[in-house]
């Protein structure tokens, strides 16, 4: 076994895989996914900031769906479907990725629906109503534009 034998060769280097290994359990067990050491050259690429950057609001029974709130997986599972369909709905690349997976629609409707649908199950609700809007931001991350579209 690989470890038997690095504990056999240096004592040191074995001490600081065991070391990593446990901050990574720990952060896996804590459900947060940025541990350091994964991350390295993640921020090497210089980018200049954009005049404006957009996102998007979810909100159930009219309330903001906080980020705090969630798991960074139903985090995601929330924002994924949205990013992909408004995003990149402009070139037909949503209905694509949406087909990957299984799933077809015909109209926006439907869209909303599996929506609705897929969010009562993230949430454990089958009573709410979702909305979403976009929102621009400007460098300094003040709303100068919001468009509710749902």
């Amino acid at each position: 076994m690989y470890l038997k034998r690095l504990f056999q060769h240096s004592k040191i280097a074995f001490l600081t895989i065991i070391i990593l290994i446990g901050c990574q359990a720990f952060f896996i067990r804590k459900q947060n996914e940025q541990f350091p050491f994964l991350l390295y050259g993640m921020y090497s690429q210089k980018v200049n900031p954009k005049s404006d950057y957009k996102g998007i609001r979810i909100y159930y029974n009219y309330q903001p769906l906080l980020r705090s709130q969630y798991t960074d997986l139903e985090w995601e599972m929330l924002n994924t479907p949205l990013r992909t369909y408004f995003f990149k709905g402009a070139n037909g690349a949503w209905t694509n990725s949406f087909r990957q997976v299984g799933i077809q629609w015909e109209q926006e409707s439907e869209i909303k629906e599996w929506y609705q649908e897929y969010a009562d199950d993230i949430l454990g609700n089958s009573e709410g109503q979702i909305s979403a809007v976009i929102v621009t931001y400007d460098r300094r991350l003040q709303i100068i534009d919001s468009l509710v579209v749902w």
